[in-house]
């Protein structure tokens, strides 16, 4: 400092300073989204990054960012601009989707409706299923968004990830559930021996030779080992239906009528026949309302217990988006309900509007008095009546077909 000028430190400049070093010391606290308030998405664009920060009561609720590929880096200001709009309303759709939103970006054009670009008019329609209304914000006020969007690079000696990565083992492994059924050297042994392979072309998996569809890339398989593949596989993910199977092995595995040859298993496999009940037909029931707002309604349940071990468990599962929490629980408690409700749920996900459950033990007082404080609405269904709350009554069948099955090929009756 200049020896001239005096210095000055009075009351004012100590509350400044204190005012700076809280704002140091203190991290950004994400607050909780409540559904019934507008929500604000603040957005920026850069050639190498996007950003947005969603807010709400000038609180933030998100912040998000994403690197642009090859093909975005050369895309027009504004086409990035809308992008960026884009992509964080796909990431947050479950939160934003039936809210009243309000969308601000530096860039005036996109306060409009017209564009000329194809690819422009086809984000503005997928945006307008939101219903946001557009705010022009200078870009000197939108300082979160643009730092998202500015992110700096340090670490120069970043990993080079090859363009077509080599299959391995384990991706193969992983891809199926964590087990192989037939060994990679004998599945090239049996390609050679077998004359029905059709149209092929080699590639090197895991250090060995095989033959591979040339259009899908995916393993050939020989006949002789095609009927262990399937049963492994079956018993491996708990006897799933036939339409599961294919989806799963063909992933990897590829041969010519591989439905036909899985159905005919699943439907013969004996662990199916005893765990999986035929379904009951009811005749017509009275229709439904079905809820189309993400984290309206939600739907509890517990079921158990199940084997020796006596296995229970909380099911949560939001009737518009299908999102499900199957958590273990140690007993049949309404204690034990009320934690897993508030510290795996409530902690995890937006508010909802209603809750609907049976009359169990588990669900009286304490946990009528959890959904009280959070301002939930409580629906009791009646009794013996599965009808009524019949997602989750969908999602306790496949649970149980699934502890079944596990009990009769592991003898925990």
């Amino acid at each position: 400092m200049r020896r001239l000028i005096q210095f000055r430190w009075s009351t004012e400049e100590q509350a400044a300073f204190d005012a700076i070093k809280a704002a140091l010391s203190e991290c950004v606290l994400l607050a909780f989204p409540a559904c019934g308030r507008p929500f604000h998405v603040f957005t920026d664009a850069s050639k190498l990054q996007l950003g947005a920060v969603i807010s709400q009561d000038g609180k933030p609720l998100a912040f998000w960012s994403k690197k642009c590929n090859h093909a975005q880096t050369s895309y027009p200001a504004n086409r990035l601009e809308l992008l960026s709009i884009v992509l964080v309303l796909r990431e947050f759709r479950t939160l934003l989707l039936g809210q009243e939103l309000h969308l601000h970006t530096d860039h005036l054009n996109l306060t409009y409706s017209t564009f000329h670009d194809v690819h422009m008019m086809r984000w503005r329609l997928e945006i307008e299923e939101f219903g946001p209304t557009f705010h022009y914000v200078p870009g000197s006020s939108n300082v979160v968004a643009d730092a998202l969007s500015r992110l700096p690079i340090t670490d120069e000696n970043g990993t080079k990830l090859e363009e077509k990565p080599t299959v391995t083992m384990a991706a193969v492994e992983a891809a199926i559930g964590g087990e192989f059924a037939v060994d990679m050297r004998e599945i090239a042994t049996e390609q050679k021996n077998d004359k029905d392979m059709g149209e092929s072309e080699e590639r090197e998996i895991a250090g060995v030779l095989v033959l591979v569809h040339p259009k899908s890339k995916k393993i050939l398989v020989p006949t002789r080992l095609r009927l262990r593949l399937v049963q492994n596989y079956h018993g491996l993910l708990l006897h799933p239906g036939a339409a599961t199977m294919v989806n799963t092995i063909g992933q990897v595995f590829y041969w010519r009528r591989m439905e036909p040859d899985v159905r005919k298993l699943t439907d013969n496999c004996l662990a199916c026949l005893k765990a999986k009940h035929p379904t009951t037909r009811y005749g017509k029931l009275p229709p439904k309302s079905v809820e189309v707002w993400p984290w309206f309604e939600i739907a509890v349940d517990s079921i158990g217990p199940y084997g020796r071990k006596g296995f229970r468990a909380l099911t949560i599962i939001d009737t518009a988006t299908r999102l499900i929490e199957i958590l273990p629980a140690t007993d049949a408690t309404s204690m034990e309900a009320v934690y897993l409700m508030d510290r795996y749920w409530f902690a995890r996900y937006p508010r909802p509007t209603r809750c609907t459950h049976d009359g169990g033990s588990e669900f009286k007082r304490e946990f009528a008095e959890l959904l009280e404080s959070y301002g939930v609405e409580r629906v009791v269904t009646t009794t013996r009546n599965p009808q009524a709350n019949s997602v989750i009554e969908r999602v306790h069948r496949v649970i149980g077909e699934k502890m079944r099955t596990k009990s009769i090929n592991t003898q925990d009756e």
